[in-house]
Protein backbone atom coordinates (compact mmCIF):
# COMPACT_ATOMS: atom_id res chain seq x y z
CA UNK A 1 0.00 0.00 0.00
CA UNK A 2 1.11 3.19 -0.86
CA UNK A 3 1.22 4.85 2.45
CA UNK A 4 3.89 7.55 2.23
CA UNK A 5 2.18 9.11 -0.98
CA UNK A 6 -1.44 8.57 0.88
CA UNK A 7 0.03 10.76 3.99
CA UNK A 8 2.22 12.90 1.89
CA UNK A 9 -1.29 13.77 -0.43
CA UNK A 10 -3.41 14.31 2.61
CA UNK A 11 -0.89 16.80 3.99
CA UNK A 12 -0.65 18.38 0.32
CA UNK A 13 -4.26 18.40 -0.23
CA UNK A 14 -5.00 20.37 3.07
CA UNK A 15 -2.98 22.83 2.90
CA UNK A 16 -4.03 23.22 -0.81
CA UNK A 17 -7.68 23.57 0.64
CA UNK A 18 -6.48 26.07 4.17
CA UNK A 19 -4.76 28.10 0.48
CA UNK A 20 -8.10 28.37 -1.21
CA UNK A 21 -9.91 29.45 2.52
CA UNK A 22 -7.75 32.41 2.28
CA UNK A 23 -8.52 33.65 -1.51
CA UNK A 24 -11.93 33.39 -0.56
CA UNK A 25 -12.02 34.93 2.80
CA UNK A 26 -9.67 37.53 1.54
CA UNK A 27 -11.85 38.21 -1.29
CA UNK A 28 -15.17 38.44 0.54
CA UNK A 29 -12.84 40.87 3.06
CA UNK A 30 -12.20 43.22 0.05
CA UNK A 31 -14.87 42.46 -2.22
CA UNK A 32 -13.48 41.48 -5.49
CA UNK A 33 -15.02 38.56 -6.83
CA UNK A 34 -13.75 37.06 -10.37
CA UNK A 35 -9.70 37.96 -11.33
CA UNK A 36 -7.52 40.16 -9.13
CA UNK A 37 -7.65 43.56 -10.71
CA UNK A 38 -4.52 45.70 -9.37
CA UNK A 39 -4.55 43.95 -6.26
CA UNK A 40 -1.04 43.15 -6.03
CA UNK A 41 -1.95 41.11 -2.64
CA UNK A 42 -4.89 38.92 -4.18
CA UNK A 43 -2.23 38.13 -7.16
CA UNK A 44 0.18 37.07 -4.94
CA UNK A 45 -2.35 34.86 -2.88
CA UNK A 46 -4.05 33.35 -6.04
CA UNK A 47 -0.70 33.00 -7.32
CA UNK A 48 0.69 30.84 -4.12
CA UNK A 49 -2.31 28.56 -4.74
CA UNK A 50 -2.09 28.13 -8.41
CA UNK A 51 1.64 27.43 -8.04
CA UNK A 52 1.18 24.55 -5.19
CA UNK A 53 -1.48 23.12 -6.97
CA UNK A 54 0.63 22.57 -10.18
CA UNK A 55 3.70 21.58 -8.35
CA UNK A 56 2.08 19.16 -5.80
CA UNK A 57 -0.18 17.51 -7.66
CA UNK A 58 1.83 15.81 -10.18
CA UNK A 59 4.01 14.96 -7.85
CA UNK A 60 1.75 13.09 -5.51
CA UNK A 61 0.73 11.07 -9.30
CA UNK A 62 4.41 10.36 -10.11
CA UNK A 63 5.25 9.41 -6.03
CA UNK A 64 2.83 6.89 -5.95
CA UNK A 65 3.57 5.08 -8.59
CA UNK A 66 7.26 4.61 -7.73
CA UNK A 67 5.91 3.54 -4.28
CA UNK A 68 3.69 1.06 -5.60
CA UNK A 69 6.93 0.31 -7.74
CA UNK A 70 9.48 0.22 -5.42
CA UNK A 71 7.70 -0.46 -1.64
CA UNK A 72 7.10 1.85 0.96
CA UNK A 73 11.12 2.43 2.10
CA UNK A 74 13.72 5.11 3.28
CA UNK A 75 14.38 6.45 -0.67
CA UNK A 76 10.37 7.43 -1.31
CA UNK A 77 10.14 8.73 2.39
CA UNK A 78 13.05 11.25 1.78
CA UNK A 79 11.19 11.94 -1.63
CA UNK A 80 7.98 12.72 0.03
CA UNK A 81 9.66 14.66 3.11
CA UNK A 82 12.13 16.86 0.71
CA UNK A 83 9.07 17.63 -1.22
CA UNK A 84 7.08 18.91 1.57
CA UNK A 85 9.74 20.84 3.19
CA UNK A 86 10.18 22.88 -0.53
CA UNK A 87 6.57 23.71 -1.00
CA UNK A 88 6.65 24.88 2.74
CA UNK A 89 9.40 27.10 1.79
CA UNK A 90 7.82 28.71 -1.10
CA UNK A 91 4.96 28.84 0.75
CA UNK A 92 6.34 30.99 4.00
CA UNK A 93 8.31 33.35 0.91
CA UNK A 94 4.92 33.87 -0.60
CA UNK A 95 3.43 35.04 2.48
CA UNK A 96 4.72 38.59 2.29
CA UNK A 97 4.24 41.00 -0.80
CA UNK A 98 8.32 41.03 -0.79
CA UNK A 99 8.70 37.40 -1.50
CA UNK A 100 6.24 36.95 -4.32
CA UNK A 101 6.47 40.70 -5.89
CA UNK A 102 10.57 41.21 -4.95
CA UNK A 103 9.70 44.65 -2.92
CA UNK A 104 12.56 46.38 -1.60
CA UNK A 105 14.19 45.16 1.37
CA UNK A 106 12.26 41.70 0.65
CA UNK A 107 15.69 39.89 -0.03
CA UNK A 108 15.52 37.20 2.37
CA UNK A 109 12.01 36.19 1.67
CA UNK A 110 13.50 36.10 -2.41
CA UNK A 111 15.98 33.40 -1.17
CA UNK A 112 13.50 31.43 0.74
CA UNK A 113 11.53 31.40 -2.28
CA UNK A 114 14.25 30.39 -4.40
CA UNK A 115 15.67 27.68 -2.80
CA UNK A 116 12.28 26.11 -2.52
CA UNK A 117 11.73 26.56 -5.85
CA UNK A 118 14.89 25.11 -6.71
CA UNK A 119 14.28 22.29 -4.00
CA UNK A 120 10.94 21.05 -5.61
CA UNK A 121 12.37 21.33 -9.56
CA UNK A 122 15.66 19.15 -8.10
CA UNK A 123 13.21 16.74 -6.26
CA UNK A 124 10.59 16.39 -8.83
CA UNK A 125 13.46 15.53 -11.31
CA UNK A 126 14.71 13.22 -9.06
CA UNK A 127 11.73 11.20 -8.02
CA UNK A 128 11.20 11.15 -12.13
CA UNK A 129 13.97 9.69 -12.97
CA UNK A 130 13.70 6.91 -9.83
CA UNK A 131 10.01 6.73 -11.27
CA UNK A 132 10.87 6.14 -15.19
CA UNK A 133 13.89 3.55 -14.11
CA UNK A 134 11.62 1.73 -12.17
CA UNK A 135 9.27 1.28 -14.47
CA UNK A 136 11.71 0.20 -17.36
CA UNK A 137 13.41 -2.78 -14.60
CA UNK A 138 9.40 -4.12 -14.60
CA UNK A 139 9.73 -4.91 -18.18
Amino acid sequence: MPVITTITAALLLITQQLLVLGIGRYRRAQKVGVGVGDDANLERLVRRHGNFAENAAIFVVTLGCLELLVGTGMPVLLLALAFVICRVLHLVAFSSLGGSHGQAGARGYLKIRMLGVLGTMVVGIITGIYAMVAALMTL
